[in-house]
């Protein structure tokens, strides 16, 4: 009769009034009337029922309580009673339904079957055997986000064994405090104390591995049992509280200097990459001016000054029309977070002012911000009305020049400053802007500033009007104006010193010392080719494959400093073509989404920039250990000196370099002043004693 009935017809049609619960006995009384045709529900099948529940495990991987397969049953009592008054059977076979009886039984055999499990199994296996095997029990129930919390669990515990030189079967409840005080000052990151939801997820890692020692009878006792969600979420609440008893407070207070000192030594030795190094220590040293501006410290800032900061970086036009990106003021904020993470958790102070801040909800918020703005105060970047039909003139003239991409970059920032400069004068026409108007605009230069806050380079307040003089020189040949009133511009004059810092041969060996893996591999080809050729960054970044001749051992350089006219063809050494080679070879043919002619290319099969090989020679250079302010340049340096010290003809050492005028060769000339030491030695009196002291 029974087995005629669709059981899950009936549970779908009364869902709304059965608990989701009442799954498992459909599935149990589907699959039981398909194997038995004689099956009737009885209590005899009831208490089939009830040794089928106490073999199920939940979705974790446990098995279920007693008090869970008891209230299983008190929903398969309502769900009897529907089937009983739609007369699909003849009795409820869990009525009357005696709970403490029901329970009683229901522990006994649920503690009956740990027993049997305890005297077969406990002791038979080594912690390294019975981790595995709960692994191997894991997988089947976890999805894989939550098996690598659970393999770090499973670390967690096989380390203090070691440690402690005590079985995991033995640990009691006093282990399970060591381990977490020892989570709780796990630094996850150099000085990044251990979040609260990875702290969540290894105390439910570490309940669900002695959970499953214990059901399955390989530990005595459950220490874990009272480890309810509320237990956990009260052992995080108590995280920073319980950090600070742990750790030992700094005896005085340190002045900023010294601890900018530490904070840096700190930063070098954590971040092997330089950007994320220099940016992470430069944005925050920008933190410092603003804190003392308010009278504070770093010990008294607080949640307050942070708040203000935000303002500030929001609000702050360090140039007319120019504020600072989303992207830069989240880099701000970060740089500060960074610091207050080493400094409290070494216990310079226990105020984090920054302690729960929410990177994603902030960066949303500004970003909202910062598109407001824009909307409503005109951006620089864009070229007021009046002026777009000398832009669009200028620009399509200086295309056709043959200028490289930098330049004409270059003077395109300064046409917009310019422009945008005047429409703030409330000058709209170009022929209105005399000598008095660019003296006044060269003045402007001088005192405007730059992202940092600090006044204009040199070299960039030479660039802008240079960009203006070129403006006004095709403006007047081809007469759209009259006259050319930028005659009057006298370009700030830049001393030229010695060139940049060089290095010696040995310095440059200590740099290129060999490393593993592929990005060393390509990094060492990279900076062979700046020492053996001595050509530019920009240069290097264009260089393609088929740019080097690796049988007669030359390098064509075809994107010059200066356009094309420059273009040349230089020497390369045997040792660069070497790395080069193997660089093509076992690296750059197994980059993915490689479709770039390009020689030296990121790992994502891009170009590479000259801020990426700037990034490479300043960490080789902290990892060598060498105390030199070394740039992508120094290589170039280096390249020329090493020749002129090896006699090599300054022409043939300009060539090398691609210089247009042999002047700005012999400026390296000062770095080798060898024939000046021969005559110093012969002529000077003081070399010419014969006493040594």
């Amino acid at each position: 009769m029974y087995n005629e009935i669709n059981f899950q017809d009936i549970f779908e049609k009364k869902k709304p009034y059965i608990s989701d619960k009442m799954k498992k006995y459909v599935s149990f009384l589907a699959e039981y009337s398909k194997i038995d045709s004689e099956f009737e529900i009885t209590k005899k099948c009831m208490q089939r029922y009830k040794a089928w529940l106490l073999g199920l495990r939940n979705e974790r991987g446990h098995y279920l309580l007693p008090s869970g397969i008891y209230h299983n049953l008190e929903y398969i009592r309502a769900f009897l009673n529907i089937l009983l008054n739609e007369k699909l059977i003849e009795h409820n076979p869990l009525s009357p339904f005696l709970k403490a009886k029901e329970l009683k039984e229901l522990k006994n055999d649920y503690t009956q079957r740990r027993e049997t499990f305890f005297k077969e199994k406990y002791m038979t296996l080594t912690d390294e055997e019975l981790l595995s095997k709960y692994l191997e029990h894991a997988e089947k129930y976890y999805k894989p986000d939550f098996m690598d919390d659970l393999q770090k669990g499973v670390q967690t515990l096989k380390e203090y064994s070691i440690k402690s030189n005590k079985r995991i079967c033995g640990f009691n409840y006093k282990d399970i405090e060591t381990i977490l005080d020892e989570l709780i000052i796990l630094q996850m990151y150099p000085s990044i104390k251990i979040a609260a939801h990875t702290l969540r997820q290894k105390c439910y890692a570490l309940r669900a591995v002695l959970q499953w020692m214990y059901e399955e009878g390989y530990k005595e006792d459950d220490i874990l049992k009272d480890w309810k969600e509320s237990v956990i979420l009260q052992i995080i609440a108590n995280k920073n509280s319980r950090l600070k008893s742990l750790t030992k407070p700094k005896n005085r207070r340190y002045t900023t200097k010294e601890i900018l000192i530490t904070y840096q030594k700190y930063l070098k030795e954590t971040y092997e990459n330089y950007d994320d190094f220099k940016s992470l220590f430069n944005n925050f040293k920008l933190f410092i001016p603003f804190a003392e501006s308010r009278k504070e410290n770093l010990y008294t800032v607080n949640k307050e000054t942070i708040e203000t900061f935000k303002t500030y970086l929001l609000n702050y036009e360090y140039s007319p029309g120019k504020f600072y990106t989303p992207f830069y003021q989240s880099d701000r904020i970060r740089a500060v977070k960074r610091f207050y993470d080493w400094f409290t958790i070494n216990r310079y102070s226990t105020e984090h002012p920054l302690e729960d801040f929410k990177f994603s909800q902030y960066q949303t918020t500004i970003t909202e911000a910062c598109k407001l703005r824009q909307s409503t105060v005109p951006s620089i970047e864009t070229v007021p009305e009046c002026f777009k039909n000398e832009y669009e003139r200028i620009c399509e003239h200086e295309k056709t020049l043959g200028l490289s991409k930098g330049t004409f970059h270059m003077h395109d920032i300064g046409w917009r400053f310019f422009f945008y400069y005047l429409a703030n004068q409330e000058i709209k026409d170009i022929k209105d802007v005399d000598e008095q108007i660019l003296e006044l605009y060269q003045v402007h230069l001088h005192k405007s500033k730059n992202k940092k806050g600090e006044p204009l380079s040199v070299h960039t307040v030479m660039r802008h009007l240079i960009a203006v003089k070129r403006l006004f020189s095709y403006l007047s040949k081809y007469r759209y104006i009259l006259r050319d009133p930028s005659i009057c511009i006298n370009l700030p004059k830049i001393e030229k010193g010695l060139p940049t810092a060089g290095m010696s041969d040995r310095e440059v060996k200590l740099i290129l010392k060999d490393e593993f893996g592929e990005k060393a591999l390509r990094d060492r080809a990279l900076l062979e080719t700046l020492y053996s050729t001595g050509i530019r960054a920009n240069e290097a970044r264009n260089l393609q494959v088929e740019d080097i001749d690796f049988v007669k051992g030359f390098v064509r350089i075809n994107v010059p400093k200066g356009g094309i006219k420059y273009q040349r063809v230089i020497p390369i050494g045997r040792t660069a073509c070497s790395w080069i080679k193997k660089y093509i070879n076992d690296v750059r043919c197994r980059i993915k989404d490689l479709n770039t002619k390009y020689l030296f290319v990121s790992f994502k099969g891009k170009q590479m920039s000259t801020g990426l090989i700037l990034n490479i020679v300043k960490t080789k250079l902290i990892k060598s250990g060498i105390r030199k302010n070394v740039v992508t340049h120094s290589f170039r340096v280096s390249c020329a000196t090493e020749m002129l010290k090896g006699d090599a003809d300054i022409k043939y050492v300009q060539q090398q370099l691609g210089h247009v005028s042999i002047n700005s060769t012999e400026r390296y000339l000062r770095l080798v002043p060898n024939d000046l030491k021969i005559v110093h030695s012969k002529t000077h009196p003081s070399e010419r004693r014969k006493e040594i002291i």
